[in-house]
C-alpha cells in the first residue's frame, strides 16, 4: 500500500496529463484498475489517513487537525494482523509513529533512517521498503510506504538535483524561483544531502505568507514544473519496489495499491494549498491504482466515485480476509472484477455519495454533481466531541478557511469546477445538503479518543510539523 503526499491524478499520464511523467505508473495502472474519481475524506494528512486505515469519514473518526495524539489501533488493522499477516510501515516523519503505529507491527520513519530534512528521504525510504521485502517476501505481509514529495518543501535527491542543475530550462526556473521573497522558500538549497534549518524556518514563514502574495503567471508555471520534476522523483521510487517485486518473483501475487492522501491547489482557485478550505478537485481527487494480475482483469477503468473510505477494505477483501458485513459492504472489488461496471442489481455503493470534510467545510458528490458548504458538525456532537470539534474549527479559521458560501458544480460540464451554479439550482442544492445531513446523523461506529503523548514526543513531532507549514 503505496500512498504518496500531496499527488494529484491530474500529473499522472495515466490520467490524462499530456507529458509522460508517470511511467512506472502508468505501467502499473496498465496491469490493474485505476479508479478515475478516487476522493480523499479530508484535505489534508492527520484526517485522511485516520480514514485510510479506519475506512471511517472524518464525523466518525473525529480527527480534523493534527492533534498530536496517538491513535488507537485500527480494527481493520488488527484484523489484517489475525489473519496472519505482519505489519510493516516505512513514512516519512516521525508523527505517523505516533499517530499511526498503534496499528502496525513495526514502523520505521525517515528520521530513524537518516537526518532530519534530508534530499534523500525518498531514496532512504524506497531502500529499506525493499530490503524488507528481501527479507519477508516468503511470509504473508501487509507493507504500507508513505513518500512525500511533491509535499513542500521541494526536495530532490542528489541524484535528480543535479539533473535539474544540468538542464538549462531547469536551473532558470529554479534560480528566478529563489529569488522570490516569499516563494523562494519553497526550493530550499540544500547543503550536504540536509537542507539547512535556517531554510525550514524560512519556508515555514513562507507557508503563512503564500496566498498573501500577488503571483504572476510566470512563477506560477516555475512552481508546475517543479511539481512535475517531483512526480517524476515518485515514479522512480514506486518504480523501485515494482521492479524489487518482480525481482523476488512475487508480482503476480501482491496485491499493490498506489494512491495519495488529498492533492495540491497550484493557483486553480487562487491560492496554493491543501488543507483548510481547498475542497476543490485538484486537492480532493486523488489517484488511486490497484493491482493484482491473479484475480483482477487489466487494465481496467473504473468511473464510479469511490472514496478512500473504499481503500482497505477493499484491498483486504482481495486478499481474502473475512469481513464484517459494514465493512464489505465498502469493498470495491465487484467493480474491479466487472471490467468498470457498475452492479446492474444495485447491490455496490457506486452510485452513493461520497464525502470530504474538515472543522470549517464538507463536500458531498454525487454523480456528477458536487456541492462545497459550511461545515456544521457541532450540533451532532456530545460536550466533550464539540469542544474538540469547535478547537480544530478555530485553528482552521485562523488559516484562512472561515469561507461560509455555498457552490455547486456540474463536473461533467465544469470539471475545473469554475462556475459555481449554487443560485441557479436550489433543489439541487436543497437536495445535496440533505445528504450531508444524513452524512452528520448517521451512527456509524466511533473510533474512540486518541491517547495523550509525552511532552517529549509532542515536542519532537512539533517541529517536524513546522518544518512542512503546519504550525
Amino acid at each position: 500500500m503505496i500512498v504518496v503526499d500531496t499527488l494529484r491524478a491530474d500529473f499522472l499520464s495515466c490520467y490524462g496529463y499530456h507529458e509522460p511523467l508517470s511511467e512506472k505508473i502508468d505501467r502499473l495502472a496498465g496491469r490493474g484498475a485505476r479508479f478515475v474519481k478516487t476522493y480523499s475524506a479530508s484535505n489534508f494528512t492527520a484526517p485522511a489517513f485516520a480514514s485510510l486505515f479506519t475506512s471511517l469519514y472524518p464525523t466518525h473518526h473525529g480527527v480534523y487537525d493534527f492533534n498530536i495524539k496517538k491513535l488507537p489501533e485500527s480494527p481493520l488493522m488488527r484484523l489484517v494482523k489475525d489473519s496472519g499477516y505482519t505489519r510493516k510501515a516505512v513514512v516519512d516523519f516521525g508523527f505517523f509513529k505516533s499517530y499511526l503505529g498503534e496499528s502496525f507491527d513495526d514502523m520505521e520513519s525517515l528520521t530513524d533512517l537518516g537526518p532530519n530534512w534530508s534530499t534523500e528521504g525518498p531514496v532512504l525510504e524506497t531502500q529499506r521498503a525493499v530490503e524488507w521485502l528481501e527479507q519477508n517476501h516468503d511470509r504473508a505481509f501487509f507493507l504500507f510506504l508513505h513518500i512525500s514529495p511533491p509535499h513542500t518543501p521541494y526536495r530532490f535527491p542528489g541524484e535528480f538535483y543535479e539533473v535539474l542543475r544540468s538542464s538549462q530550462h531547469c536551473a532558470d526556473g529554479m534560480e528566478k524561483l529563489r529569488t522570490h521573497e516569499v516563494l523562494g522558500a519553497l526550493l530550499p538549497v540544500p547543503e550536504e544531502g540536509k537542507i539547512p534549518d535556517d531554510q525550514i524556518d524560512k519556508f515555514n514563514r513562507c507557508a503563512s505568507l503564500i496566498n498573501g502574495v500577488d503571483i504572476d503567471e510566470e512563477y506560477v508555471a516555475i512552481i508546475k514544473n517543479i511539481y512535475r520534476m517531483e512526480v517524476r522523483v515518485v515514479d522512480e521510487m514506486i518504480g523501485r519496489v515494482l521492479k524489487s517485486l518482480e525481482d523476488l518473483g512475487i508480482s503476480n501475487d501482491t496485491i499493490v495499491s498506489v494512491s495519495s492522501d488529498h492533492g495540491e491547489e497550484l493557483w486553480e482557485h487562487g491560492a496554493f494549498s491543501h488543507g483548510a478550505s481547498a475542497m476543490h478537485n485538484e486537492v480532493i481527487r486523488t489517484p488511486w491504482i490497484v493491482s493484482y494480475p491473479s484475480v483482477v482483469a487489466s487494465p481496467v477503468e473504473i468511473k464510479a466515485n469511490v472514496s478512500h473510505t473504499n481503500i482497505l477494505p477493499t484491498l483486504m477483501d482481495l486478499a481474502g480476509i473475512d469481513l464484517p458485513a459494514v465493512t464489505k459492504k465498502k469493498s470495491v472489488r465487484r467493480l474491479m472484477e466487472a471490467a468498470g461496471e457498475d452492479d446492474k442489481d444495485g447491490a455496490f455503493v457506486s452510485r452513493r455519495p461520497v464525502y470530504c470534510e474538515t472543522a470549517t467545510r464538507v463536500s458531498v458528490v454525487e454523480g456528477d454533481m458536487k456541492l462545497i458548504a459550511p461545515n456544521d458538525r457541532a450540533r451532532y456532537l456530545g460536550a466533550r466531541e464539540k469542544l474538540r470539534y469547535r478547537l480544530s474549527r478555530a485553528k482552521q479559521r485562523l488559516k484562512g478557511s472561515s469561507g461560509e458560501q455555498i457552490e455547486l458544480y456540474d463536473l461533467a460540464k465544469d470539471p475545473g469546477e469554475q462556475s459555481n451554479i449554487a443560485d441557479a439550482n436550489p433543489d439541487a442544492v436543497k437536495r445535496l445538503l440533505k445528504l450531508i445531513e444524513e452524512y452528520h446523523s448517521s451512527d456509524e461506529t466511533s473510533l474512540g479518543a486518541g491517547e495523550d503523548l509525552t511532552p517529549e514526543e509532542e515536542e519532537q513531532i512539533k517541529k517536524e510539523l513546522k518544518g512542512l507549514g503546519y504550525y
